[in-house]
C-alpha cells in the first residue's frame, strides 16, 4: 500500500509496502522517480513487453524516467510492519504444512528490517504434516532503535548432511499487535 510522505510542487515521496504476492496494480509514472529499497528482495514486474523480475539490494537506489508503465508485485516471502521502539508485541498467525521433509521445519521469523542483530526471533517450527491449520504465536520486544520489522517465512538450516527440503506450506491471517 502506498503512503505519500511528501507531495509538493517539486517532489513526491511515497513509501510502498505490500504483502507477499500483492501488487501495485497497473499504473503510469507521471514523474521521473528514484527507488531506495529498504531491504534486499525480488520484485515481479509486468510491463508492456511481458513479465520480468528485479533484484533489490538494501540501500542501492535506482531511477526510472517519467512515463514508465507497469504493475509491480512483491515476489518475496516477507512483508514489513511499522512498530514503536522499545515496545512488546505479539505476532499471531496460522500455518499449515504438508510433507515437509527435513528436521528443521518452517517457521515465522521477526527481524529488525535494518539490523537483524538487534531483533531476530523465530516461532516454533512445523515439520511433516500439520494435520490442519496450526496457530503460531510469538511474543517479542523491539529494540530502542527498531521502527520497522520484517515478518518472514523462514527455515533454520538443517544440521543433516542431506539438508534439502521438500513439501508445502501455507500461511494465513498473520497479525502483529502491541501487548498491554
Amino acid at each position: 500500500m502506498p503512503t505519500v510522505q511528501i507531495d509538493d510542487d517539486r517532489v513526491r515521496v511515497t513509501e510502498w509496502r505490500f504483502a507477499p504476492g500483492a501488487a501495485t496494480g497497473w499504473h503510469r509514472h507521471e514523474y521521473a522517480y528514484v527507488v531506495v529499497p529498504m531491504t534486499t528482495g525480488r520484485l515481479a514486474i509486468t510491463g508492456p513487453d511481458g513479465t520480468s523480475s528485479a533484484e533489490l539490494v538494501t540501500g542501492r537506489s535506482y531511477t526510472r524516467p517519467a512515463g514508465v508503465e507497469h504493475d509491480v508485485g512483491n515476489a518475496n516471502a516477507f512483508e514489513f510492519v511499522r512498530v514503536a521502539p522499545s515496545r512488546s508485541y505479539r505476532l499471531q498467525g496460522f500455518m499449515r504444512t504438508e510433507g515437509i521433509t527435513t528436521d528443521s521445519g518452517l517457521r515465522l521469523q521477526v527481524r529488525d528490517a535494518y539490523d537483524p542483530r538487534i531483533l531476530d526471533v523465530f516461532s516454533e517450527d512445523l515439520k511433516g504434516d500439520s494435520r490442519g491449520w496450526a496457530s503460531v504465536l510469538l511474543d517479542f520486544k523491539t529494540a530502542p532503535q527498531t521502527d520497522l520489522i520484517a515478518i518472514v517465512v523462514s527455515r533454520v538450516p538443517s544440521r543433516k548432511l542431506d539438508n534439502q527440503i521438500a513439501g508445502k506450506v501455507w500461511v494465513d491471517d498473520v497479525s502483529v499487535a502491541p501487548l498491554p
